[in-house]
């Protein structure tokens, strides 16, 4: 992948969302692909907030081969999306 997204909670209080995110970061970096903070997504928590992350995503850039969910509910909503 190339072009892959990030979505989460937002980091602001969540320690463990803003070390995915650094992992995030550092995995693009170590494939030498450039980071894009558009595809960079706070959703809200749950099913709903998956699905809505997939059709921002889309929206933004048809182009994203691969989305990186922090939070398996989310993931499992993008799923049906």
């Amino acid at each position: 992948c190339k072009k892959v997204a990030f979505v989460a909670l937002s980091p602001r209080h969540n320690e463990r969302i803003k070390e995915r995110r650094k992992g995030y970061q550092a995995a693009l970096a170590a494939a030498g692909v450039k980071l894009d903070r558009e595809l960079i997504l706070d959703t809200p928590a749950g099913y709903e907030g998956g699905a809505l992350a997939v059709r921002q995503i889309v929206a933004r850039d048809s182009s994203v081969d691969g989305i990186f969910f922090a939070g398996g509910v989310m993931s499992i909503g993008a799923l049906f999306e």
